[in-house]
């Protein structure tokens, strides 16, 4: 999983989940399975998530190759998949 840092985060700023689900608008079981790296968070659930923190979405980061898994991530937004 790529973002290792939201529980760290929330918690040193003394945010509750439910807290932070108020303040984001994403759902408080997501941001839980986000935490426990059951999930891999959406660009839009990321930015919404860092906002609410006031950090930006690489804060939420530990890897070292960030910037390369976050462009990969984004670039698999944009890609189109063709279904018959």
């Amino acid at each position: 999983m790529i973002i290792s840092r939201l529980a760290q985060i929330r918690t040193e700023r003394h945010i509750t989940t439910a807290a932070l689900a108020k303040k984001s608008g994403v759902s408080q079981s997501t941001i839980t399975r986000i935490e426990n790296n059951m999930e891999d968070p959406r660009l839009l659930t990321l930015v919404a998530i860092a906002r609410a923190l006031h950090v930006t979405i690489t804060d939420l980061y530990t890897e070292k190759n960030w910037k390369i898994r976050l462009l990969g991530f984004v670039k698999g937004l944009f890609s189109i998949s063709l279904v018959d």
